[in-house]
């Protein structure tokens, strides 16, 4: 709630969420909505690579070692399902945001309208004027979810913001204390080194961040196909063969997820550049798709040659050994490239450097999401306090009284600050993190939330430029009913491993 004071002490008090469509509508009087100018080609290239960006290191280190039992045909069929669920989230979350944006936008405008009459429009500096016109997760589960749900949706986001981060700070530090061979760097220097280095690139860096993110991702991607091609190569002298096992299919489910999960997480950053304009929405939804697509792909080919390179189950470098030992896929590749094929050594390099970009550039993207869902919540902390318990009334009053600046700084001290003090606290598990706690958040998020988002969305009369076909409109059903079902495997699996872990291996 904002309150708007005149200097003759009348007040006028509007809820962001209740003000009347009809008159705050857009629409002309013919039923267009007003013409809007096009949408920069530069947008579009980088929904492309931030989708890439977000999605594709998580797969490329974890999926490989799951196939160690099930092979490549089980868990093809599962990814290829995962992908078409995955797109459909994708496009159903832009008409989300594109319904909560313009609602917002009718919004806003109806305030400053009143803020100028009041005499209160200084309240407002310019950068929270800005983000005014942006629009988060957090804002948006403000909008269309019952404040229960709101209060699950924003704690499903921050899980997986924070679980992912822990991972990757890991993952990386790692990769970063073994580039200098001889030297046994320990992780708790390496550790607060690469994790508060790119946060403050996050939090200082916002007006270049899209250039910095699709710079590395070409970068990631190039070392990629490089990696790709050699490891085919390899393959064809190694001829291992893969044994498909449909008992084991389960082991490739939840992980999958992962793999080609996290980019409605991302993609409100790049949308608030988007214009209202049919042509430019598509063009926005087929590029975070064609994104989506490409990592699928790359994803496919990179354990179809995996597996014929690197034994699943037998000897001493294998597949199940490394998923034994907690590692990711590229340690068992790597040494069998510098044991069996000397000449193709530099490929072994090519793969540290390749990692080392990966969870680089994998940690800014999705460290900028959390960072613009704490940008939203930062700009919802104003107003009273109102009639709270008394300690919970003073923390939120003294919040209130902050300036939008320092609000945003407790923000990025407080959950940055965790995700830097859980990585130094633990610096294992890295599957085990990224599995669990990650797919769990990820999969209620994009399960039910989305869904039901939508469905609220479309409730409102005002108009909008785009609004998707109603077959896919429908399948939201479809994405519901996949994802609730990935929450409850991903639960059962857990207790599973508790309770009965002998058959623990089959789930």
């Amino acid at each position: 709630m904002i309150s708007l004071e005149n200097n003759n002490s009348n007040s006028s008090s509007i809820d962001l969420l209740d003000l009347s469509e009809s008159t705050l509508s857009l629409e002309l009087e013919d039923g267009r909505l007003p013409q809007q100018e096009s949408t920069p080609k530069i947008v579009f290239f980088h929904a492309f690579f931030i989708v890439i960006a977000s999605v594709l290191g998580s797969g490329i280190l974890g999926l490989p070692v799951k196939l160690a039992k099930s092979g490549f045909t089980p868990f093809l069929l599962t990814y290829t399902i995962c992908f078409f669920l995955q797109a459909l989230v994708i496009v159903l979350a832009i008409e989300t945001l594109l319904r909560a944006r313009l609602a917002k936008g009718n919004v806003n405008g109806a305030i400053h309208i009143l803020m100028d009459e009041f005499g209160t429009a200084d309240e407002f500096n310019k950068e929270e004027q800005e983000q005014q016109n942006e629009m988060d997760l957090h804002t948006m589960g403000k909008m269309y979810l019952p404040k229960p749900l709101m209060i699950l949706f924003d704690c499903a986001v921050m899980l997986h913001f924070i679980s992912i981060l822990i991972s990757y700070s890991l993952a990386g530090s790692e990769a970063y204390a073994s580039l200098i061979p001889g030297f046994d760097i320990p992780l708790v220097i390496v550790i607060p080194i690469f994790s508060v280095s790119l946060t403050l690139l996050i939090i200082f860096g916002k007006n270049y961040i899209s250039y910095i993110i699709s710079s590395l991702t070409m970068a990631k991607g190039s070392l990629l196909g490089a990696l790709v091609c050699v490891t085919a190569l390899v393959s064809l002298s190694v001829g291992e063969s893969s044994i498909n096992n449909f008992s084991y299919t389960g082991r490739t489910f939840l992980i999958g997820t992962v793999a080609l999960g996290g980019a409605i997480n991302t993609i409100p950053i790049i949308f608030s550049k988007v214009k209202n304009n049919a042509r430019d929405i598509k063009l926005f939804m087929l590029s975070s798709v064609g994104g989506l697509f490409f990592v699928w792909l790359l994803n496919v080919l990179w354990c179809y040659f995996i597996l014929g390179v690197v034994p699943q189950v037998s000897g001493d470098i294998s597949l199940l050994n490394a998923q034994r030992n907690g590692s990711i896929s590229t340690v068992p590749l790597i040494e069998i490239i510098r044991r069996d094929h000397p000449q193709f050594g530099w490929a072994a390099y090519t793969v540290d450097i390749f990692i080392i970009v990966s969870i680089t550039v994998s940690y800014i993207t999705l460290g900028t999401g959390m960072r613009h869902v704490l940008d939203g919540f930062a700009l919802g902390l104003r107003g009273d306090a109102g009639n709270t318990n008394e300690i919970i009334g003073k923390i939120k009053q003294f919040f209130y009284s902050l300036s939008h600046f320092k609000k945003r700084g407790v923000m990025y001290l407080f959950f940055f600050g965790i995700v830097l003090l859980i990585a130094m606290l633990n610096p294992n598990g890295f599957l085990l993190t990224i599995e669990k706690a990650t797919s769990l958040a990820l999969n209620l998020e994009s399960g039910f939330f989305i869904g039901y988002m939508i469905h609220k969305a479309r409730e409102s009369t005002i108009p909008i430029p785009f609004e998707l076909p109603a077959i896919v409109y429908n399948c939201r059903y479809l994405v519901m009913a996949y994802f609730l079902f990935a929450v409850a495997y991903d639960l059962v699996s857990i207790v599973v491993e508790i309770v009965a872990p002998s058959i623990a291996s089959y789930i």
